[in-house]
């Protein structure tokens, strides 16, 4: 059964020695810190939607694609060619919108939910590849009204007790509790965590090598996107 929420909040609350954490808007700002610091850590499988295969045109740079819901960025694309290979392309935040230096498009960018920039602009292409965008959604807010509904975030219930620790972080930064932890910069440029956020930092990183992230189809794990 997929847990909610308020399930993690009831969780933690006795580490803070019931202070008036279970209110809002403390409870509020809590869970939706906590799901953003997991939503924002990697492309996972519930935080991600794909376009429909669309055709491109010749000498355009933009396409338009169906509505990509609740969408924030691309995180990979590919031409599929009439020959069957794929070209992988670079998502990029801004791109002109300039046709008159056409050739193999190599970057990709979007200007809305439903509109897409290529670069350089396609040119003689018999018969149109088509596009397929594999983006980023924003995250659910958690709400008064939704705090204690099963399954919101979308997190997976084996994952659950990652985002109960990141409850659990945020929770100490409240009441002031030096078990939050933190971070700081090492030698050559690492990052060392401490106290419970290293304890979010170390789970999430376990949730990032165990979780079949997305792969665009040549192979290349977008693990960084």
């Amino acid at each position: 059964m997929p847990f909610s929420p308020q399930q993690s909040v009831d969780a933690v609350k006795k580490f803070i020695k019931y202070l008036p954490f279970d209110t809002d808007p403390p409870k509020l700002r809590t869970v939706n810190d906590a799901q953003g610091l997991i939503w924002s850590f990697a492309p996972w499988r519930w935080t991600v939607g794909v376009t429909a295969a669309t055709d491109i045109v010749n000498d355009s740079a933009t396409v338009a694609v169906a509505a990509m819901s609740d969408f924030d960025r691309i995180v990979a694309a590919y031409l599929q060619l009439a020959t069957g290979d794929m070209v992988e392309l670079i998502p990029v935040a801004v791109l002109p919108t300039q046709t008159e230096l056409k050739g193999p498009p190599r970057k990709i960018a979007a200007t809305s939910d439903t509109s897409i920039i290529l670069q350089p602009p396609p040119t003689g292409y018999l018969p149109a590849p088509k596009l397929v965008v594999t983006f980023k959604k924003k995250p659910t807010e958690i709400t008064a009204a939704n705090v204690a509904t099963a399954g919101i975030t979308g997190i997976p219930d084996a994952w659950f007790y990652v985002f109960t620790a990141a409850v659990l972080y945020y929770a100490y930064l409240y009441a002031d509790d030096p078990r939050a932890g933190g971070a700081v910069a090492v030698a050559g440029g690492a990052i060392q965590y401490s106290g419970q956020l290293g304890v979010v930092m170390a789970a999430l990183a376990e949730m990032r090598e165990r979780e079949l992230l997305p792969v665009d189809l040549l192979g290349q794990d977008k693990r960084d996107a």
